[in-house]
């Protein structure tokens, strides 16, 4: 199958913890066209997806489930997010990264800032005021890193394409 539409990759959670993260951006993102996430990548190859999907696949089966740290929200300057803190998160990014590093777009390219979305796309003032209330409210929690899942991309939308598991057995 060929589709040339880009990848994203979004790490799964555990499902309490999906829920929670659903709830802050059902308060604060009501015009959100995807469900709340992690980004891993924005812009993974598309040309062969199920080579795409195999590649991730690989390091997802040798990558057990891991403890995230869901620290305290931050400022995106126009927005708000839940700061991820695990040292497996950011080993899985960088796996994934090395295995498409010829194909990465510059923003893939960046440093990775492990969080979730809050809001985004709003005035630095009412980010503020977002901030100032999610902090009000936030208390520390841990999550469960379950798997990648990975959608394409689609006019501003995603389109569900698979999800990849980690090693259970570990």
């Amino acid at each position: 199958m060929s589709s040339n539409r880009p990848i994203v990759a979004t790490l799964i959670v555990d499902p309490e913890s999906e829920a929670r993260f659903q709830r802050w951006r059902d308060r604060y993102y009501p015009a959100a066209r995807v469900p709340a996430h992690v980004t891993l990548f924005r812009h993974l190859p598309g040309k062969d997806p199920e080579a795409t999907a195999a590649t991730v696949e690989a390091i997802c089966a040798t990558t057990p489930r891991f403890s995230i740290e869901v620290s305290a929200p931050m400022s995106l300057s126009n927005g708000v997010a839940l700061a991820l803190v695990a040292d497996e998160l950011m080993t899985l990014r960088a796996q994934i990264a090395e295995a498409f590093a010829d194909e990465l777009t510059r923003q893939d390219q960046r440093p990775f800032e492990p969080h979730m979305t809050v809001q985004n796309r709003v005035t630095r003032r009412r980010a503020q005021r977002t901030l100032g209330a999610v902090r009000a409210h936030f208390t520390p929690f841990t999550a469960e890193g379950r798997g990648v899942a990975l959608w394409f991309y689609q006019a501003g939308g995603w389109e569900d394409f698979t999800t990849l598991p980690f090693d259970e057995t570990a």
